[in-house]
């Protein structure tokens, strides 16, 4: 980010580059349209350096002040408060388009007084937002994080229905989600034959892995690099948080097919629906290689070992790919990246919900079956 950004026209290039001379001379960073990269929009660069800079200088000369672009500029400098405006000495306050020709002008040629406009302009506290608006983005921000944690934790637990013994309450409750979300996907979908409930359940996780992922960027500037013993423990609680998320995904996932499997084998996806259908097969193939590959003299045991593990892998992070896909595109595009500290602590409230959910089922489990609970039921 430069401290300050020149508009001009390119009838006036040499001019701007005697400005931008003084000035870094003076020690201040400078951005003008020599700084844009071969390949780069040309007019998204543009914008986004004038954004980003604390003061703009737009030079008014006889080419310049028929160029909309230079227009363009200063209006949008104007309106952030931060234009400096210069002029050539031919130039007279007539010929500047309005509403700029109201405002004091400095000479191009009088560095000295460029340079008190650059200091004063500078020397300004930035703007803050106010308390309401700070107030109102925080809040739009935890409802998305909240949102995310809170669906992922009831998708993820509702996975768990064939793995669980369910309280009547919880039963209750992971029904209705359930319903209500193969109910949206029916309808988002609606150019497929028949969407399956465990499919739904799969599409659901997906959304909630994106939404977690956007609540987890931060601008690239924000997050300093660490090192070391801080960085490898903000891993190793990602990969552990990831793995125990996993586990629950793959226990309630691996339950449910081997309940349904028998009601008319892989073929049938009448009960187990696509994803549990050919993630079936896959799983079967996959055991079945692991077998044919510990058999004594098996060549190339390891490597067999290897495309398994990845295979079962791949099944797991199927709900993970948009995310993944979707982050991939924002991190070669913008300047946002993945903050690791911030998605560890959304994985594991992740983990926290499931276990909480759990641990209030088996206690309504309890209360259900004594003998006083069964009298005040009655």
């Amino acid at each position: 980010m430069a401290d300050i950004f020149i508009s001009y026209s390119q009838q006036d290039r040499d001019e701007a580059r005697l400005i931008a001379a003084f000035l870094e001379a003076e020690g201040y960073s400078v951005w003008w349209d020599t700084s844009l990269l071969s390949g780069e929009n040309f007019r998204k660069a543009i914008m986004t350096e004038l954004g980003r800079s604390r003061a703009a200088i737009v030079l008014w000369t006889e080419s310049s002040v028929h160029s909309d672009w230079v227009q363009s500029e200063a209006g949008r400098a104007h309106a952030d408060r931060k234009l400096i405006p210069v002029k050539a000495r031919s130039v007279s306050y007539k010929d500047i388009p309005p509403p700029f020709d109201n405002m004091h002008i400095e000479n191009a040629a009088d560095r000295e007084k460029i340079l008190a406009a650059i200091t004063a302009q500078l020397a300004k506290p930035q703007e803050q937002a106010s308390d309401l608006s700070r107030f109102a983005k925080k809040t739009r921000f935890e409802l998305l994080s909240w949102f995310g944690i809170l669906g992922a934790v009831v998708t993820l637990t509702s996975n768990l229905q064939s793995a669980l013994t369910l309280a009547r309450w919880t039963r209750q409750f992971l029904e209705s989600w359930t319903s209500a979300i193969a109910y949206v996907w029916h309808y988002v979908l609606f150019f497929l034959p028949k969407l399956y409930t465990t499919d739904a359940v799969i599409l659901t996780l997906a959304t909630f892995a994106i939404v977690n992922m956007v609540a987890s960027l931060r601008q690239q500037a924000d997050e300093t690099p660490r090192i070391g013993i801080l960085a490898t423990g903000k891993a190793l609680s990602i990969v552990f948080a990831s793995l125990i998320l996993s586990c629950i995904f793959l226990s309630g996932f691996g339950t449910g097919v081997m309940e349904e499997f028998p009601a008319g084998g892989p073929g049938d996806m009448s009960r187990t629906g696509y994803y549990n259908n050919y993630g079936l097969v896959m799983v079967a193939g996959a055991l079945k290689m692991i077998f044919n590959a510990l058999m004594p003299g098996t060549p190339s045991r390891t490597v067999l070992v290897i495309f398994v593990l990845v295979l079962l892998a791949l099944i797991v992070a199927i709900p993970l790919l948009p995310a993944v896909v979707i982050y991939g595109l924002l991190r070669t595009t913008t300047s946002v990246r993945l903050s690791g500290a911030a998605l560890a602590a959304r994985l594991w409230r992740v983990v926290a919900g499931i276990g909480l959910v759990v641990a209030l089922n088996y206690l309504s489990l309890w209360i259900e079956q004594q003998p006083w609970a069964l009298n005040w039921s009655r």
